[in-house]
């Protein structure tokens, strides 16, 4: 016999992980992991000086053709729990925002790049034109959570972030 709150957990943890796309039609493109000043060199001194200077903390994802993915479907990159989902308008560009909280299957852990490990990590959707998903919904792995949009300022694409440490969506 199982308790629900022990089949939540287990539903939640996530032993392995995927891309938000499909990388046969999709490949990270445009801007990816940049500093501030890579980020207002590479065309987006408007954007800098509209709304400050900025850094890009995570990888836009377009079709590899270059045609238009405006609602094309993106998925949960591992097993979680939607932290939030919502709107977030368009004064700073993130439109419908999914935040997915990914914890580590007991006794284990998340290895970060420089060697750390870490208990959770969040992937962050954003730019959405719409989400299917709402905050306390468990998610699996390749489960549809929204559609590509433009955040009101961009052509469309996915902008996606892998984050180890816990804060809001919208954190920049």
């Amino acid at each position: 016999l199982t308790r629900l709150s022990d089949s939540a957990t287990l539903a939640a943890t996530a032993t392995s992980f995927d891309f938000p796309l499909d990388t046969n039609t999709y490949a990270s493109t445009g801007s990816d992991f940049l500093s501030i000043t890579d980020f207002c060199k590479l065309g987006h001194q408007e954007f800098c000086k509209k709304y400050g200077v900025s850094w890009h903390d995570g990888e836009d994802w377009n079709l590899k053709s270059g045609g238009n993915d405006l609602d094309h479907p993106v998925y949960a990159v591992a097993n979680g729990v939607v932290v939030t989902s919502g709107y977030f308008g368009t004064s700073g560009c993130w439109g419908n925002v999914v935040l997915i909280e990914h914890t580590a299957p007991p006794g284990s852990s998340f290895r970060l790049p420089d060697g750390r490990t870490v208990s959770k990590v969040w992937s962050n959707y954003i730019h959405l034109n719409s989400r299917a998903v709402s905050a306390g919904q468990q998610v699996n792995k390749g489960d549809f959570i929204g559609r590509i949009g433009t955040g009101g300022c961009w052509s469309p694409h996915l902008h996606w972030e892998v984050r180890y440490v816990s804060v809001s969506a919208t954190y920049n």
